[in-house]
């Protein structure tokens, strides 16, 4: 796979099909030149996971937002992460039986989505591509 070096060369919806059509799995890394390093993270092709300094609501606050749980629940939840901080979210939701693991999954995705979606704001970066091992 031959990606630009910038990404004011190409656009990220290229990159990323280049990413898909290979089949790759491996690391994205976008570096801008002012600061963070955010990576996108690929399974065969697919994106797996979003890692950025761009803000983002937590998983709770995702849920929230869109109706899934109310103010109430996102307390219970802000509870118990602190009392195990070694779980996650969604499989303390499940848990309390404030959703399923269909809805966490759902979640998930749609948080991983809007993530990226974060990323085509940004106008310039070095791209680099770092193959699993």
């Amino acid at each position: 796979m031959n990606l630009p070096g910038r990404l004011r060369l190409t656009t990220l919806g290229d990159v990323l099909g280049a990413v898909y059509r290979e089949g790759a799995t491996g690391t994205l890394e976008l570096t801008c030149d002012a600061g963070p390093v955010h990576r996108v993270h690929f399974s065969a092709g697919l994106v797996s996971r979003v890692e950025s300094a761009v803000p983002h609501a937590r998983l709770g606050e995702f849920l929230r937002g869109r109706g899934f749980i109310d103010d109430r629940t996102l307390r219970r939840l802000a509870t118990r992460l602190s009392c195990e901080p070694g779980r996650r979210a969604g499989e303390l939701l499940i848990d309390m039986g404030a959703l399923g693991p269909e809805e966490v999954a759902w979640a998930l995705g749609a948080q991983r989505l809007a993530r990226l979606e974060r990323l085509f704001e940004l106008r310039d970066a070095r791209l680099a591509f770092r193959v699993a091992g």
